[in-house]
């Protein structure tokens, strides 16, 4: 029960260091994923209304910190939540090979629906960018990703934990 209800804390806190690595850490135009690499492990190991909801969760937080268009990181990461879920049941989830490039693709085709709902809702032309910022982010979060998957993992184990004894007598 306690960490069904430290899972919103840790998103909000994944949420915090997402927007705190893309200010204080970028790689040249490049910036760390986090957050988007964990809607993909999200979408390989929760369950369809957990990862829903903390994508969801994950996404409205990071709308109300840093998106221009209010509600586009909700809708994205629940849309690529339900891709990754869908393809989860085709990809060798424990390959690191085929999750990886899965994730770069993700992760470009993200950039690539950024830049046309900018454009859309915006009129904001910023085609530029896929080449320059969301290709090479998409590579450098599809090699990171494995590393990324181990970390997440050990989080999921440690709110997950259960303590089991054996029965005592009275």
């Amino acid at each position: 029960m306690i960490a069904f209800l430290l899972q919103p804390v840790f998103i909000f806190l994944l949420a915090i260091l997402q927007i705190t690595l893309m200010d204080f850490f970028p790689i040249g135009p490049v910036s760390i994923d986090l957050a988007f690499v964990f809607v993909i492990y999200a979408g390989f190991w929760f369950t369809p209304l957990r990862g829903a909801v903390l994508c969801f969760m994950l996404g409205f937080f990071l709308d109300c910190i840093v998106s221009p268009i209010w509600g586009l990181h909700m809708f994205l990461y629940v849309l690529f939540f339900y891709i990754a879920m869908l393809a989860g049941a085709k990809i060798d989830r424990k390959n690191i090979a085929p999750a990886s490039v899965f994730t770069g693709i993700c992760l470009f085709l993200q950039g690539v629906l950024q830049v046309f709902f900018s454009w859309l809702i915006l009129d904001v032309d910023m085609i530029y960018a896929l080449p320059k910022i969301f290709l090479p982010q998409a590579i450098l979060m599809g090699a990171l990703s494995p590393f990324l998957y181990y970390i997440f993992n050990y989080f999921e184990g440690f709110l997950n934990a259960e303590v089991r004894q054996s029965a005592r007598r009275l």
